[in-house]
């Protein structure tokens, strides 16, 4: 469940090899999480021992979860990190494209939601190109091409699956990519 005082901060002294401070990430089950898991042990033991099984190991929790929520979606800014459209609030050019941006945990793997909002957000992020682009005439010379007068945004979005999923964006311009 979503709780205020679950929050990433920064280490006031401990510094990372780059010289940044380290991050904590202080976290604390709320009363309804420990009654849901205590109940999805008592039902998964009771289908165990419903096949045989001869002993029963409750998994303690690790540090295998799905990172969300450190950079939560919200109306207002101090709620929050990022708009609807996962655009921060306080840098206008900046967009969390991954699990960070939801409010709470999902039931199930989170991957199909991030990959949704992602294209959702390109697809924001495109139209808003295009609008500023519309209100401005500028040429755009590529390399060892004639110059692109008016170009039409395009943006591609890469979905790389491994221990997280990770996206990638390519804004460029058609009838080449000129990467901005």
């Amino acid at each position: 469940m979503p709780r205020e005082t679950n929050r990433v901060t920064l280490h006031p002294t401990e510094k990372d090899q780059f010289g940044l401070p380290i991050p904590n990430v202080h976290f604390d089950d709320d009363v309804n999480d420990i009654a849901m898991r205590n109940h999805a042990y008592k039902h998964g033991a009771m289908v165990y021992d419903a096949i045989g099984a001869s002993f029963i190991v409750r998994t303690p929790l690790g540090p295998s979860t799905h990172n969300l929520g450190t950079g939560r979606l919200s109306y207002r800014p101090e709620d929050g990190v990022c708009n609807k459209w996962g655009q921060t609030h306080d840098i206008e050019n900046l967009f969390i494209s991954d699990g960070s941006q939801f409010t709470t945990s999902t039931a199930e793997s989170p991957t199909l939601t991030i990959v949704a909002l992602a294209i959702r957000q390109a697809d924001f992020i495109a139209d808003q190109m295009a609008k500023h682009l519309e209100q401005s005439t500028f040429s755009l010379t590529l390399p060892l091409s004639p110059p692109i007068q008016n170009p039409r945004p395009i943006m591609i979005a890469c979905v790389i699956h491994g221990a997280t999923a990770s996206f990638c964006f390519i804004v460029g311009f058609e009838p080449g990519i000129c990467s901005i």
